[in-house]
């Protein structure tokens, strides 16, 4: 073989052998560029997932915080529980409005101190008021004039018993006006009695000492 025939084989083979390792670098290259991008795309759907994960999760963490605090609030609201100095004081109350009433008449009112205070009896206190109101008018109305103004003071609860019944001594300035005599200014207690009727205080008597 001649010299120039063999150096140009030489060549040929030469450049051959280069073209074929650049193919392999450009196709290493190309194996890792895949991998890579296929790491990264997965890696990107990895951290969505995750991202997406923790906002349901805090969301509902939230709602249930304020639900349990609406519930809080709403149980706070709508309950009150009474207690039994809230109750005596009540019924001291009313023990003055009741007395306040129930003292002051003329002999010309009808009884009307009684009849309006029925709504605020017992069965049997209605009874007892309501016999006394027809002796009273069979005996008839007296030529002179009598009244009594009465204003209750101090109220006090002497015996309680929740649910069941109560005592309450009640002070009242009185003013006594008849005709023929002298206005009469004097201090009387009156004995308030109450019973409990379907969870409803009702006065049982009254009764001046």
């Amino acid at each position: 073989m001649r010299p120039l025939y063999r150096n140009i084989l030489i060549s040929i083979v030469a450049i051959l052998v280069i073209g074929g390792m650049i193919i392999l670098v450009v196709m290493q290259n190309s194996n890792t560029n895949t991998s890579t991008n296929t790491n990264v795309n997965i890696g990107a759907q990895n951290t969505n997932t995750v991202a997406n994960t923790n906002t349901t999760l805090n969301v509902n963490l939230d709602t249930n915080t304020n639900t349990t605090t609406n519930t809080s609030t709403n149980i706070n609201s709508d309950v009150t529980p009474a207690t039994d100095q809230s109750d005596e004081e009540a019924l001291m109350r009313l023990s003055i409005l009741l007395v306040d009433r129930y003292g002051t008449y003329s002999n010309r009112n009808n009884f009307e101190n009684i009849t309006n205070l029925e709504v605020y009896m017992t069965d049997s206190f209605k009874s007892k008021s309501a016999q006394f109101i027809s002796e009273r008018q069979a005996e008839g109305i007296p030529d002179d004039f009598y009244s009594i103004v009465t204003n209750a003071l101090v109220a006090d609860v002497t015996a309680y018993t929740k649910n069941k019944s109560a005592t309450v001594d009640v002070s009242a300035r009185r003013v006594e006006t008849q005709t023929g005599a002298e206005q009469k200014v004097f201090t009387q207690h009156a004995i308030v009695t109450f019973q409990s009727v379907a969870g409803n205080w009702k006065v049982d008597s009254i009764d001046w000492q």
